[in-house]
């Protein structure tokens, strides 16, 4: 089994990259994502999306899967076998996380910043400066703000599902990257489950 962690102040956008993350990965084999994402489970503790997508609001005892994701706040290494420290360009957002990853983060880690305005002053660069992060020694991935992705959210929320159709470019790369970084799947095997994923409900 392999233990992914999603690290970082709880937000929306967080919740809905590990419910993508999980989607993706559930098209090939049995996952499990632990999440406060309460919205989509309609307040249940225990939600089957599909056969091999089971998400939970704690960890059971007993875990049988291939996959288990858990979208936390603070951070026990002992948990996990690959981390992923993840943000937003927000004030409180970015001045929450500051605390975690200015002294967690290793080298072996990846962080994401997503939302980002590439134009905007407050872009990777900064963020890399504000948390201190050696990019040259530490893996990087940044997903723009679009517009698509913000209207698949917001049908999502409503609909209570995890449809993926209308999923950006940008966002599909870092959930490719995600997945060769935690997992070393090959990119054919990974996009073919992108693609899946996208037509799946």
């Amino acid at each position: 089994m392999m233990r992914i962690g999603l690290i970082g102040a709880n937000t929306n956008e967080k919740d809905y990259l590990g419910l993508y993350l999980g989607k993706v990965l559930s098209m090939e084999h049995k996952v499990l994502l632990v999440t406060r994402q309460q919205n989509l489970m309609g307040d249940l503790e225990d939600y089957e999306y599909n056969e091999t997508f089971r998400i939970m609001s704690h960890r059971p005892d007993l875990v049988e899967v291939d996959y288990l994701i858990m979208d936390e706040v603070e951070l026990d290494r002992d948990n996990y076998d690959y981390i992923f420290f993840i943000t937003g360009p927000n004030q409180s957002e970015v001045t929450y996380n500051e605390t975690i990853f200015c002294k967690e983060i290793l080298e072996k880690d990846c962080v994401i910043y997503h939302n980002i305005l590439v134009d905007s002053k407050i872009n990777g660069k900064y963020l890399n400066n504000r948390f201190k992060i050696d990019s040259k020694k530490i893996h990087v991935l940044e997903r723009p703000l679009n517009e698509w992705d913000l209207m698949m959210e917001i049908e999502n929320n409503y609909d209570l599902t995890i449809r993926m159709r209308h999923m950006s470019k940008d966002y599909q790369k870092l959930i490719l990257k995600m997945i060769q970084h935690s997992t070393g799947n090959k990119d054919k095997a990974i996009k073919k489950w992108l693609k899946k994923a996208r037509r799946c409900k």
